[in-house]
């Protein structure tokens, strides 16, 4: 599920991979709030661009969160990122799924207040699955179930992982959106829009000619990465465990040079 605004929000905040980092999200969305306010509280949308979950301790109660549109009155646009993807998939036939347990789904399902070391061979895993679907709260399983794939506003693409150059948007694989990496990665000319994604972690935020990465490795002992997009400008702010006030980056103009034509 893809989808474009007709017009663009006047304000745009983009965040990165949260990864059960709940601390960090909180301290972003009041900054937020804060921001907006500021800046005379215009028409606002919100993108999360996926990966709530796995690896830190606190997957449940960011979906909570999330859930419940932390940013509001502005708009929430929530991303799926390859980690819900793989609990999805984990959740629907286990055996296939089983993956997801090796990238960080031993976290989230503690998060939900089971342990996997109750579960032993492939009766315990299909236990596992049933036992964990059950402990999800049915308002954070439809949220996991109706994230987008993509949102378009103007000259800006928010994806999870990126797009596959050379296949046009309308024809974009969902899966790329949410699993590509090395493809887009390496590819530096124009691509139909410019597009801000995470997936790949970094240890600062990342500008390229046609993308910019703010997956900032929040669960690694990183920081969450925050991208307020006005009209002209980008603003980059960081919130890093054990500091209370953000780290600001000195604003710069909107990239032009990355679009195709």
């Amino acid at each position: 599920m893809s989808a474009t605004e007709k017009t663009s929000p006047a304000l745009i905040y983009a965040i990165g991979d949260i990864h059960g980092t709940c601390g960090l999200l909180g301290k972003a969305a009041r900054w937020i709030s804060e921001d907006r306010r500021a800046r005379g509280n215009p028409d606002t949308a919100v993108v999360t661009l996926g990966d709530y979950i796995d690896r830190g301790p606190e997957s449940a109660a960011v979906i909570e969160r999330l859930a419940n549109n932390p940013f509001a009155p502005a708009r929430h646009i929530a991303l799926k990122g390859n980690h819900e993807d793989a609990m999805l998939g984990f959740l629907d036939d286990p055996f296939a799924g089983e993956y997801w347990l090796t990238i960080g789904g031993v976290q989230t399902i503690r998060s939900y207040g089971l342990s996997i070391c109750d579960y032993r061979g492939e009766a315990g895993l299909l236990s596992l699955a049933r036992d964990f679907k059950a402990a999800i709260p049915p308002r954070h399983l439809g949220f996991l179930e109706g994230l987008a794939t993509s949102w378009t506003a103007g000259d800006l693409m928010f994806v999870h992982a990126g797009i596959r150059p050379g296949v046009p948007l309308e024809q974009q694989d969902p899966n790329d959106l949410i699993w590509i990496r090395d493809e887009f990665l390496t590819f530096d000319a124009p691509l139909p829009r410019f597009v801000i994604h995470g997936h790949t972690p970094v240890g600062r935020a990342e500008v390229r000619r046609n993308r910019m990465n703010i997956d900032t490795g929040a669960c690694f002992g990183g920081h969450l990465s925050v991208l307020a997009i006005d009209e002209t400008n980008f603003d980059l702010v960081e919130f890093h465990h054990g500091e209370d006030e953000p780290i600001g980056h000195p604003a710069f103009p909107m990239p032009r040079s990355g679009r195709e034509g």
